[in-house]
């Protein structure tokens, strides 16, 4: 993702400081409902968020796994992470319900 946040979106500034937090939320999402076949709820999905959050930016530089930095901002990135997500999978579930019934006509 650095590679593409450089080559292709350096003029927008979040998405180059906080595009690989960004799409953090939506693999570990995208992760859990290709292993599991099943799509987390928006209330569990706010629980990963905030257990994502804590363990990114609370833990992990307490714990020096990687030279890290507590930022709000990061924090967001991950909101606006998951909020995409859901989105996707509403538009994604809207569009074959949709393609269903017009299947069945």
């Amino acid at each position: 993702m650095g590679f593409i946040n450089k080559l292709w979106l350096n003029h927008i500034e979040f998405i180059t400081s906080y595009g690989n937090d960004l799409l953090a939320l939506i693999v570990l999402l995208s992760f859990y409902a290709i292993l599991f076949k099943k799509q987390l709820s928006i209330k569990y999905g706010i629980g990963l968020w905030i257990i994502f959050s804590i363990l990114a930016e609370f833990v992990r530089p307490i714990v020096n796994l990687a030279p890290a930095v507590f930022d709000w901002w990061d924090i967001v990135a991950y909101f606006v992470g998951m909020v995409v997500y859901y989105i996707i999978i509403y538009i994604g579930e809207k569009n074959e319900c949709r393609m269903s019934l017009l299947r069945s006509n």
